[in-house]
């Protein structure tokens, strides 16, 4: 169903830190609004070394005042990252059905929410959810008596930031219900 999209390496290195690994593009794009955060601070920064080092005639002597925007700059991607960080997180669900029929639970789940399934194998599963403004990967891992399940928004990091995990979360309901 798909081309993996972990590797076996990524999925074992998911379940020691229990956490989504992503492709470096997938990492631009959901660190999409940290990188543009820290070039707002970083960029002013440049300039005001220049000026700083008396390089422009006329230069004057960087204030606390003119550090404003970097500093705030700085402060909002540092705490975009921390949350952006966390969403990668994967959520650690006890349960005593095997791999068989959970995947079997996860196929009926997914066709009922018409989902698209991108990767089922006997390590883990991957759903893919479009959206007009987004696209979100849920990842589900398992392991013995439990299973690691995570979501991920690939298209952009603000959608990342709002979204509900409302998807996750029937997932979620629908394992625990299941017999």
């Amino acid at each position: 169903m798909g081309k993996p999209i972990m590797t076996d390496k990524q999925v074992n290195i998911a379940k020691n830190k229990r956490r989504i690994q992503l492709e470096p593009l997938d990492k631009f794009y959901h660190y999409g609004l940290v990188y543009g955060f820290l070039a707002m601070a970083f960029c002013p920064l440049i300039f005001d070394y220049i000026h700083f080092a008396g390089r422009i005639k006329n230069s004057h002597y960087v204030t606390v005042d003119d550090l404003t925007l970097e500093i705030g700059a700085l402060t909002i991607a540092a705490i975009l990252w921390l949350r952006l960080r966390y969403i990668l997180s994967l959520r650690e669900i006890r349960t005593d059905k095997d791999t068989a029929r959970l995947r079997e639970i996860l196929v009926n789940t997914a066709s009922s929410n018409k989902w698209r399934i991108e990767y089922n194998n006997k390590k883990y599963f991957t759903i893919i959810i479009s959206k007009i403004l987004s696209t979100e990967q849920i990842t589900i891992i398992f392991e013995e008596n439990k299973i690691l399940i995570g979501s991920v928004n690939l298209i952009n990091s603000f959608g990342a930031l709002i979204k509900f995990k409302r998807n996750k979360k029937i997932i979620e309901d629908e394992i625990l219900a299941s017999p």
